[in-house]
């Protein structure tokens, strides 16, 4: 079955009649035929409206996705395999502890974040590195497990912080759960506009104006969510 006739068939399935769909889901009912018949592909409705779609019919995003949007997986999965070729990890305790001191000294030069939050990735960069040293001894080395334990929080919390210093953005949105997403990724903004193939200045204009990220096509956000393997959900709303 097309992603399209299960479409379809969940709506007549439902009684709902195509003017009254057309207008819950917020498009029109020529659209809606034009959906519902392959004309049109549902992967470039806006993910808002395919979210809203999906939640009137009690269809789950994630597992849809995963049923009828592979292709827009692969593709990602190809372009990250391309990035991680181009970008290894360091994994060297020193040159991981060096860096993080140098970039905490930054921070605190610039006057970029407040004391308390200043202290807070201070009492965590020490935590972090004395457990790691413990865990190591003398090897320099660290493994991707001790990678992800204590050098992803840190990095996360630094980078959170510093996106979030203002208190506007603070607020419960798309580009702050894409952003809290994305700390805990070796990824920037730059990073995934590559992986999910669209313009840098796209997402850029998308940041600035959180309200436009509705407006994102289906296929980039779940392209989006599958990078940052998190559930569509989790990142954008209806």
């Amino acid at each position: 079955m097309e992603s399209y006739e299960f479409i379809k068939n969940k709506r007549e399935l439902l009684g709902m009649p195509v003017r009254v769909f057309a207008k819950l889901a917020d498009i029109t009912p020529s659209a809606l035929f034009y959906y519902e018949s392959g004309h049109y592909k549902l992967q470039n409705l806006s993910i808002g409206k395919l979210l809203r779609l999906f939640n009137i019919l009690g269809i789950d995003a994630d597992t849809f996705a995963r049923e009828y949007f592979t292709d827009f997986f692969r593709e990602s999965d190809e372009r990250l395999k391309i990035w991680k070729e181009e970008n290894a990890r360091e994994y060297s305790y020193k040159v991981l502890k060096k860096r993080f001191r140098l970039r905490i000294a930054k921070i605190i030069e610039r006057k970029q974040l407040s004391d308390e939050k200043i202290d807070k990735i201070k009492k965590l960069y020490e935590k972090s590195f004395e457990q790691l040293k413990a865990d190591i001894g003398s090897e320099d080395i660290i493994s991707d497990e001790q990678y992800q334990k204590f050098i992803v929080p840190l990095s996360a919390l630094i980078r959170i912080s510093l996106d979030n210093k203002d208190s506007h953005k603070q607020s419960d949105n798309t580009a702050v759960r894409l952003n809290n997403r994305l700390a805990y990724t070796d990824y920037d903004y730059r990073d995934l506009a590559f992986l999910v193939d669209i313009s840098f200045q796209l997402f850029t204009m998308y940041r600035k104006k959180p309200e436009s990220f509705d407006n994102i096509t289906a296929s980039t956000a779940f392209k989006i969510a599958h990078v940052l393997n998190a559930d569509i959900c989790d990142i954008f709303s209806a």
